[in-house]
């Protein structure tokens, strides 16, 4: 395990510890099963639909946004 050395507020010596991650790497497509890759497609389907929900509701958000703002133009311009 690494570590990293940093100063305490006092000015002493502290070790902190490091963690590293690994993340195992595929070498190709062919190396995964079908039921891995299927998986992997209904996985990409999903979040692929999530976002897609999350840039819809962007979408409404922005243009509900801009009808205040033009409701609010509106009643500053009829008020005096």
């Amino acid at each position: 395990m690494q570590s990293k050395s940093e100063y305490s507020r006092d000015y002493t010596y502290v070790h902190i510890p490091v963690v590293c991650h690994h993340v195992p790497l595929l070498h190709s497509v062919e190396d995964m099963s079908p039921e891995a890759i299927a998986d992997m497609k209904r996985m990409l389907r999903e979040k692929e639909m999530k976002l897609t929900d999350i840039r819809l509701d962007a979408l409404t958000s922005a243009h509900q946004l801009e009808q205040l703002r033009d409701a609010m133009s509106k009643m500053k311009v009829t008020i005096p």
